[in-house]
């Protein structure tokens, strides 16, 4: 982004601040305001402990309850979402 010619520069949370911000407004939407439960991400599974830190924290700057998020590994994902269908 830049405002008159100069440039802005974004840490990577804060971009995915962004736009976990947006889809939390999608969901808002789609929930009719209705209060949002337990919020699970997914992350791959070989982030280091600074990229989790760092996904928490774009949860955070989107304004998401911390006491509601999960951060669980792709790999696990799939396993429960398979064992679930």
């Amino acid at each position: 982004m830049s405002e008159k010619g100069k440039e802005d520069e974004f840490l990577p949370e804060e971009i995915g601040g962004y736009i976990l911000k947006y889809f939390r407004h999608i969901f808002d939407n789609y929930l009719n305001k209705s209060p949002m439960g337990m919020m699970v991400i997914t992350i791959p599974v070989d982030f280091n402990s600074k990229q989790r830190e760092a996904t928490l924290r774009a949860c955070e700057l989107a304004g998401f309850d911390m006491n509601k998020v999960s951060l669980i590994d792709e790999p696990t994902a799939s396993l429960i979402e398979y064992h679930h269908t």
